[in-house]
C-alpha cells in the first residue's frame, strides 16, 4: 500500500511541476504577488487578533474593578452628604445630598450584573447591594420627609446609620470579590497572552520560509533560464558555436525563446562552415593562378571575418530584440524592460569607442545596470540619480566612468549588508567644475582596508591602481583604480576623493574641470 501511495504522490508532484513550467510568465508573476500579499495579510490579521484579545481581556477586568470602586466611593460620598444635611439642613447641603444620591444610584446600576459573566458569588453580592440600597433609600426618604422633632426620628436616624454601615461592608466585600475574580481571570489568560509573542515569531518564521521558497521557485522559473541564455549569448560572441544547446525545463515563452535561440545558433554555425568550405574549394580551383588565388583567398577571408563580426553583435541584438518582441506580445512589460536595459548595456560596451561621452549616456548605462540589479535583488537595493538641474547633455566625461563605481557600491557595499541599502549618484556644477558623487549606505570599509586602498591608489606602477597582498581579496577592484588613474592623467586639476566608515557606507567624489580641453602632458622630469 505504501509504495502505491508514494507512486501517486510522485505522479502528482510531476503533474504540478509540468503545470508550473507550462504556465505563462504573466500568470507566474501574478501567482507570486498574490502569494506574497496573502502571507503579509495573514501576518497582519494575526497581529490584530492578538492585540484585540489582549485589550478585551484586560479591559473587562479593569472595567469591573473600576465600577465597583466608583460605586463604593459614591456611597461614601452620599453618607458624608447625608450627615452634613442632618447637622445643617440648608438649601446648599440639600442640593449636595440630592446629587450624591443620584450618583450612587447610577453607580449601582452600572455594577456588572450578568450572571454568566460575573459568576454566582458576585451576582449574589451585587443583588444584595441593590436590594439593601433600595430598602435604605426608602427609609432615608421617609426620614427626610419628617419633621426632626417628630417622635421616633432619632431612632430611625441611627437605623439609617446602621444600614449605611452594612452597605459599606457589602461594597467592600463586592470589591474584594471583584479584584480576586479579576486576578484569577488574568492568571487564567496570562499563559495565552505570554505565548502570543512566541506564536507570532513562529508564524512570521513560517511566512518567511514560505516567501523564500516561493522566491526560489520564481527564480528558477524565470531568472535562471534568462541567465543561462545570457551566458550562451556571451559564448556565441566569443565564437563558441560548438557549445551544447541551451536546455531549460520551461514550456512557456522562455522555453520557446530558448528553442528559437538554439535553431539560430545552428543556422549561424552552418553558414560559417559553408563559408569555410567555399574558401577551401576556391583555393583548390585557382591554384594555377597564384595572384588570383591570393586575391580570392583574401576576399573569402574578409567575407568570413565580416560575417563573423556581424554575427556576434548582431546575433546578440537580434536575439534580444526577439526576446523583447515576444515579451511585448505576451504583455510582459517588466521582462521587456529588463531586456532593453541589458541590450543598452551591451550596445554601449560594444560600440562606444570614444574617449569622452556625454554624462547623459553614462547615467543611462548606470540606470540600466541598476534596473537589472534591482530586478534581481528587489527591495534590498534602491537607486537614485540627482542631476541637480545640470544639463548632462553638455557635460563630457571619460567613458565608463560611473558603471564600475556603482557596481563596486552594489557588490562590495550594499549587498554585503543583510537588509540591503541604497546607491545614489549626485551631480553638481560649481565654479566651472563638475562634481559627481557616488555614495552607498552599505557595510563601508574598516580603517585597515581603507589605508590599503589609498596606498594602492597612490602607486603609479599598480596596473589596477590598488595594492593587494597575494591571496588577499582586493577591497574594491580594478574598476576604481582604472578610473583613479584616468582622471589624474586626463585632467590637471581632476580629483578623486574617497570617504568611508565601517557599517555606514562609502562615498566617492569626482571633480572634473570642464574648462580643460586637452589631456595632461607628461612631466618631462
Amino acid at each position: 500500500m505504501a509504495p502505491a501511495v508514494d507512486g501517486l504522490s510522485k505522479n502528482g508532484m510531476k503533474k504540478m511541476k509540468n503545470f508550473w513550467l507550462a504556465m505563462p510568465i504573466r500568470e507566474k508573476v501574478r501567482f507570486f504577488v498574490t502569494a506574497l500579499l496573502f502571507a503579509l495579510a495573514a501576518a497582519a490579521a494575526f497581529n490584530i487578533y492578538a492585540m484585540n484579545y489582549s485589550t478585551d481581556a484586560t479591559d473587562r477586568i479593569l472595567t469591573a474593578t473600576s465600577r465597583c470602586e466608583t460605586a463604593q466611593r459614591a456611597m461614601q460620598q452620599e453618607e458624608a452628604a447625608f450627615k452634613a444635611y442632618i447637622h445643617n439642613q440648608t438649601e446648599e447641603s440639600g442640593k449636595t445630598l440630592h446629587e450624591a444620591i443620584l450618583h450612587t444610584e447610577n453607580s449601582i446600576d452600572l455594577l456588572p450584573g450578568d450572571y454568566r459573566a460575573v459568576g454566582a458569588e458576585r451576582y449574589a453580592r451585587t443583588w444584595n447591594i441593590r436590594n439593601a440600597y433600595s430598602t435604605y433609600g426608602e427609609a432615608r426618604d421617609r426620614l427626610l420627609g419628617k419633621n426632626p422633632e417628630q417622635s421616633g426620628s432619632v431612632s430611625e436616624l441611627y437605623d439609617l446609620y446602621d444600614m449605611q454601615a452594612y452597605l459599606d461592608r457589602y461594597f467592600s466585600d463586592l470589591l474584594k470579590e471583584t479584584v480576586e475574580a479579576g486576578s484569577a481571570s488574568y492568571q487564567a489568560i496570562y499563559p495565552k497572552l505570554h505565548s502570543f509573542p512566541y506564536i507570532l515569531i513562529l508564524f512570521s518564521g513560517m511566512m518567511f520560509l514560505a516567501i523564500v521558497s516561493l522566491s526560489d521557485i520564481f527564480t528558477r522559473a524565470l531568472v535562471t533560464p534568462i541567465t543561462v541564455l545570457a551566458q550562451a549569448v556571451r559564448r556565441i560572441i566569443r565564437g563558441g558555436f560548438d557549445e551544447p544547446d541551451v536546455e531549460v525545463g520551461n514550456k512557456d515563452e522562455l522555453g520557446e525563446l530558448v528553442s528559437a535561440f538554439n535553431k539560430m545558433k545552428h543556422s549561424a554555425k552552418a553558414n560559417i562552415e559553408t563559408l569555410k568550405e567555399n574558401q577551401v574549394l576556391s583555393e583548390k580551383l585557382h591554384q594555377e593562378e597564384l595572384d588570383r588565388t591570393v586575391m580570392e583567398k583574401r576576399l573569402e577571408t574578409i567575407r568570413l571575418n565580416l560575417l563573423q563580426s556581424q554575427i556576434n553583435p548582431h546575433f546578440l541584438f537580434n536575439t534580444l530584440n526577439t526576446i523583447s518582441g515576444m515579451a511585448q506580445i505576451e504583455e510582459a512589460g517588466t521582462t521587456d524592460q529588463m531586456i532593453r536595459a541589458l541590450a543598452g548595456i551591451f550596445r554601449y560596451n560594444l560600440h562606444t569607442a570614444e574617449q569622452f561621452v556625454s554624462l547623459t549616456q553614462e547615467l543611462a548605462v548606470a540606470g540600466n545596470y541598476m534596473y537589472l540589479q534591482k530586478m534581481r535583488f528587489g527591495d534590498r537595493l534602491a537607486y537614485r540619480a540627482d542631476t541637480g538641474g545640470v544639463d548632462t547633455d553638455q557635460v563630457m566625461v571619460p567613458v565608463f566612468l560611473l558603471q564600475p563605481l556603482i557596481e563596486n557600491a552594489v557588490n562590495h557595499g550594499v549587498l554585503k549588508k543583510e537588509q540591503g541599502g541604497s546607491v545614489e549618484v549626485r551631480v553638481r556644477l560649481e565654479g566651472g567644475n563638475v562634481h559627481i558623487t557616488v555614495s552607498d549606505d552599505g557595510v563601508g570599509m574598516s580603517g585597515e582596508t581603507y589605508r590599503k586602498l589609498m596606498a594602492g591608489l597612490e602607486k603609479a606602477d599598480s596596473p589596477a591602481g590598488i595594492a593587494a597582498d597575494p591571496g588577499e581579496e582586493r577591497p574594491v577592484g580594478i574598476g576604481l583604480g582604472n578610473i583613479y588613474q584616468r582622471i589624474h592623467q586626463i585632467y590637471r586639476e581632476g580629483q578623486v576623493r574617497i570617504t568611508t566608515k565601517e557599517g555606514e557606507g562609502t562615498r566617492i567624489e569626482i571633480l572634473l574641470p570642464q574648462d580643460e580641453k586637452v589631456i595632461r602632458e607628461e612631466n618631462p622630469a
